[in-house]
């Protein structure tokens, strides 16, 4: 886009560039270039921190993108080690949220280190699986009771997880552990043939 302009304006401004430009459709073409650039870096912008890491307005806002990162890194790392076999999947635990003492006053949740690492999450008790030969990534959320709404609000889509923190695929925890199980059988049949 700014490529167009140059050659555009070179057109109309003599060597001395002491000229002001006077014809009004020149200047409505500029205008007009000049505007489709502000909405390419607008839609730029928002693309960037539609999915973005950020505690608050004014903090350090991180990609998404740096998490799929990370999961490439380690998938590469793995595969360098000898002993680890193709198909191979790592799985990870978050953080767990706990109550105060027997209240319903939960403390102040922090993820898990190595997980928030690897996937980027910040909902509690959450797992995230990630395949070593393809790094794709796997979350599992917590499906939550219609209730949960009533107190903490709206409840999230496993669309919703999977579009905020750019995974593969999104199970609900409960689902996890059928998912783990057909990896085993999967698993064992290759082993077998």
């Amino acid at each position: 886009m700014t490529a167009a302009i140059v050659p555009f304006l070179q057109l109309y401004i003599d060597e001395e560039r002491s000229n002001v430009i006077k014809d009004q459709n020149v200047i409505r073409q500029i205008a007009k270039l000049i505007g489709e650039i502000k909405v390419h870096l607008l839609k730029a912008y928002v693309d960037f921190y539609k999915s973005c890491f950020q505690l608050a307005a004014h903090t350090l806002s991180i990609p998404v993108s740096l998490h799929a990162t990370n999961r490439k890194r380690l998938c590469e790392r793995l595969k360098k080690i000898e002993g680890v076999p193709s198909g191979a999947i790592v799985l990870l635990q978050g953080g767990e949220q706990s109550q105060r003492y027997c209240t319903d006053t939960d403390v102040v949740f922090r993820q898990e280190s190595y997980f928030h690492w690897t996937f980027g999450v910040l909902e509690a008790d959450c797992f995230g699986a990630v395949e070593v030969d393809t790094a794709c990534a796997i979350l599992f959320v917590p499906r939550l009771p219609p209730e949960y709404a009533i107190w903490m609000g709206k409840i999230h889509s496993q669309e919703h997880f999977q579009k905020k923190y750019e995974v593969g695929e999104v199970f609900f925890t409960d689902e996890h552990y059928h998912y783990c199980f057909m990896m085993f059988l999967l698993l064992l049949l290759l082993l077998l043939l």
